[in-house]
């Protein structure tokens, strides 16, 4: 058995700040980074040689490997986002203030999951400290998960030939709430 060298992927370009509006909501958004800062304190300058960080937000070709066209448009209108993520106060806000604090987390959120996906290939071993939006599927979002970053790295490992097609994959959930999203997007699928 070879020997596991496990990668971390984090940035703290996953958190959202959001003017304070986030503190309404029950979702801890600034949870990555006190799950980094506490990995640290327990393994020290260890952890950052073993850590990788997104350099950038998922692209739409990626987004469309589990996403629909329509659904990515649903994406551009404030209101859904607000009822996406029952938040009804942000609906009247710039669209271009929503991206910058709410999609562009959830965008290097969901590319830290594809790289994990990718270097768990590799390493034996790879966790992404942001993502897991687990309600989000292919033509919806909801309870604060608007892409289905999960799906999406199954997705594309299957896509890229990464895993045969006669692999499967299994999904560890350990929030409270059944990953709905996931649930969707894998419903027909045979892995």
């Amino acid at each position: 058995m070879s020997h596991i060298q496990p990668k971390v992927i984090f940035s703290e370009a996953y958190d959202i700040h959001f003017m304070g509006l986030e503190k309404l909501h029950p979702f801890d958004t600034r949870k990555y980074s006190r799950a980094w800062n506490e990995a640290k304190n327990v393994l020290g300058d260890m952890l950052d040689l073993h850590t990788i960080a997104p350099t950038m937000p998922i692209d739409v070709h990626d987004l469309l490997r589990v996403h629909s066209p329509e659904y990515l448009n649903e994406l551009c209108s404030t209101h859904y986002i607000a009822r996406a993520i029952e938040m009804p106060i942000i609906a009247p806000f710039p669209y271009a203030l929503i991206e910058s604090h709410l999609l562009k987390p959830m965008q290097y959120a969901t590319q830290g999951t594809i790289m994990a996906a990718e270097l768990a290939m590799t390493h034996r071993l790879a966790v992404n400290l942001g993502g897991g939006y687990h309600h989000a599927s292919a033509n919806r979002g909801e309870g604060f998960c608007l892409y289905a970053d999960v799906a999406i790295a199954i997705e594309s490992l299957h896509q890229k030939g990464a895993v045969s097609s006669q692999s499967q994959a299994v999904i560890i959930d350990l929030d409270a709430h059944q990953g709905n999203g996931n649930s969707r997007v894998f419903r027909d699928k045979d892995y």
